[in-house]
């Protein structure tokens, strides 16, 4: 198996949690395995911006015209992924992590524009992001 079909598979994998939980919320199941389901979804969803920014903070190791941005922009992102863990206005929450992955995915065009990042990894990018924007939306209209 190829580095990119691994790489699709696992992408596609990490965002079933997104989707089991969203499913969960709308059905308003307000617990699993005696645990919020709002806390898991969340504590997910950091978990999850915090390597999307490492894979942008990465970007800037490789180039030097925007380097900079890239590594402070990379650990903003990580900072307010972890602040999102002391709030407890949930739908302040989902907001908050969906505009810091739709940020990731600017970072992520720029990347693939200055031929960081190829082609098809950016079009997964861009779907995944797309899937967990809609995940994050529905749980912004169901807390």
């Amino acid at each position: 198996m190829t580095n990119k079909i691994t790489t699709q598979i696992l992408t596609y994998l990490g965002v079933l949690p997104f989707v089991f939980f969203t499913i969960l919320n709308v059905l308003a199941v307000e617990y699993f395995f005696n645990i919020k389901v709002n806390l898991l979804l969340i504590s997910y969803a950091v978990v999850i911006l915090a390597f999307v920014s490492g894979l942008n903070f990465s970007y800037g190791l490789k180039q030097n015209n925007y380097a900079i941005y890239y590594l402070i922009i990379s650990n903003i992102i990580a900072l307010i992924a972890y602040y999102n863990l002391l709030s407890t206005d949930y739908v302040f929450r989902y907001a908050t992590i969906l505009v810091a992955f739709l940020f990731c995915l600017v970072l992520d065009f720029y990347a693939y524009k200055a031929k960081i990042i190829a082609g098809w990894f950016f079009k997964l990018r861009l779907n995944i992001t797309a899937l967990v924007s809609l995940c994050l939306g529905a749980n912004i209209i169901f807390s």
